[in-house]
């Protein structure tokens, strides 16, 4: 997601304003690191912050407003891992296994760290879908695209009859299941799966690399 010009009342341009949304962010955080952003008060962002509500409100429309802005800076960092993560250089030479646990354990890590925000993000982008910026789309795109251009690249290890749709589907495949595990443990279905993350992480990679390598069974 990226940032929604219409969160902000007025763009912080001057140095209070930016102070007072970094403020503001990092409160929000900070109490995303211990609870559901659903059970975070407004009331709890300003004190921790320091912000007052009237400085608050002439900013921002809802607590949900902090959202786009907390995602912003963390698909910044996300952008500059990846590109670093799916740098062909780096893979020159390394089989397609090899290249699926990196894939693999990489979404796993990241949805842990950030957990609390992510989890926020979700529900937002589900219950607002007009939430999620179309250049938060074109990127996320671009991040699947350079994924499975790494993985491609091993064609000649891929057993299934379409490997262009095959791996962008199985790296859905993943993501999906990192998301609800992760992000949505307390769930009925994904608490039912009992999984440490590395546990998440080898299964799912065995799962995508099984999928890409073994071939499909003959039609009846």
């Amino acid at each position: 997601m990226s940032r929604r010009e219409t969160s902000l009342k007025a763009r912080p341009l001057q140095a209070r304003s930016v102070d007072t949304l970094r403020r503001l962010l990092d409160a929000t955080e900070r109490l995303l690191a211990e609870r559901h952003f659903e059970e975070i008060t407004l009331h709890e962002i300003m004190e921790l912050s320091g912000v007052s509500t009237g400085s608050f409100y002439a900013r921002f429309h809802s607590k949900e407003d902090l959202l786009p802005h907390l995602y912003t800076e963390h698909s910044d960092g996300l952008r500059a891992r990846m590109a670093a993560d799916t740098d062909p250089a780096r893979w020159r030479g390394v089989a397609l296994a090899a290249r699926i646990r990196a894939l693999v354990t990489s979404p796993v890590r990241s949805y842990r760290a950030r957990r609390g925000l992510l989890r926020a993000v979700a529900l937002l982008a589900r219950a607002r879908p007009a939430a999620v910026a179309h250049s938060a789309l074109r990127e996320r795109d671009d991040q699947y695209r350079a994924a499975a251009a790494l993985l491609l690249e091993c064609r000649a290890e891929i057993r299934h009859a379409a490997p262009d749709l095959a791996v962008p589907a199985g790296l859905f495949f993943v993501l999906a299941a990192c998301r609800d595990k992760i992000l949505f443990a307390e769930a009925p279905h994904p608490a039912s799966v009992k999984l440490t993350d590395d546990q998440l992480a080898a299964e799912l990679a065995h799962a995508l690399h099984a999928y890409l390598t073994v071939p499909p069974p003959a039609s009846p």
